[in-house]
């Protein structure tokens, strides 16, 4: 009777290696960019991951808020000033990114956040309050 205890053990592993999650990950990081020829304007040249997060209820809140912020159509004033922060859910067993955004605060408490086909959107001071404390 022992061998099959071991095997039953060794089949419920193997089941629940193959039900774990997807591994996802918010890598968090500082935007490096560039001065413009017109300096008007940054350009974002990319990023270094600085922190990654891997705490369930933080991923879970950056999803959330991901969910409920606005499209908004490009804002100039904010693309003269360099992102404060670069921040995307990565599922590290895929190696995908599921999404990417580079983020400016705003002096209201709100914040502007740029994803990575240039799409601009917007989040208001409560939802820029719990990305922030999410992604520290």
């Amino acid at each position: 009777m022992r061998p099959l205890h071991v095997l039953a053990l060794l089949l419920v592993s193997i089941i629940f290696a193959g039900c774990s999650s997807q591994g996802e990950v918010i890598r968090v990081g500082e935007p490096t960019v560039e001065d413009a020829d017109n300096e008007q304007e940054v350009v974002i040249k990319g990023h270094e991951i600085t922190n990654e997060i891997t705490d369930e209820s933080n991923i879970e809140e950056v999803k959330k808020v991901v969910d409920q912020i606005d499209s908004i159509e490009r804002p100039d004033r904010t693309l003269s000033e360099p992102p404060e922060t670069f921040f995307e859910l990565y599922e590290s067993d895929n190696s995908v990114s599921v999404f990417q955004y580079y983020l400016w605060m705003q002096p209201d408490g709100g914040a502007i956040l740029m994803d990575s086909s240039e799409n601009f959107f917007e989040a208001d001071e409560e939802n820029t309050a719990t990305l922030k404390e999410a992604l520290e």
